[in-house]
């Protein structure tokens, strides 16, 4: 794999909270800022199979609409809810 430049813009503060945590772990900031991204996108991505696994329970009646909505907040629920009614009332009308 090639690798590429992205390139990225912080404020002050922010800029220098990476170059103190960066010298403190005596890593790059470079390297530091990879690290960061990668484990937000790993941990973005599992959140997403998540919220997955909880919308397929929810649509076969495993788990209420109360446990959605504890699970992945009241508005990601309600939006799980509509799709799985649209969905339900699609396949009673045969479209």
């Amino acid at each position: 794999m090639v690798a590429g430049v992205i390139t990225l813009r912080l404020e002050g503060k922010d800029k220098q909270k990476v170059w103190d945590l960066a010298k403190k772990k005596r890593e790059t900031k470079s390297n530091l800022m990879r690290k960061a991204l990668l484990s937000y996108i790993e941990k973005e991505t599992e959140l997403d199979e998540i919220k997955e696994i909880v919308a397929v329970k929810f649509v076969e009646g495993k788990i209420s609409f109360d446990e959605l909505v504890r699970i992945l907040g009241f508005d990601e629920a309600k939006k799980v809810a509509f799709f799985a009614d649209i969905a339900e009332k699609s396949f009673q009308e045969g479209i």
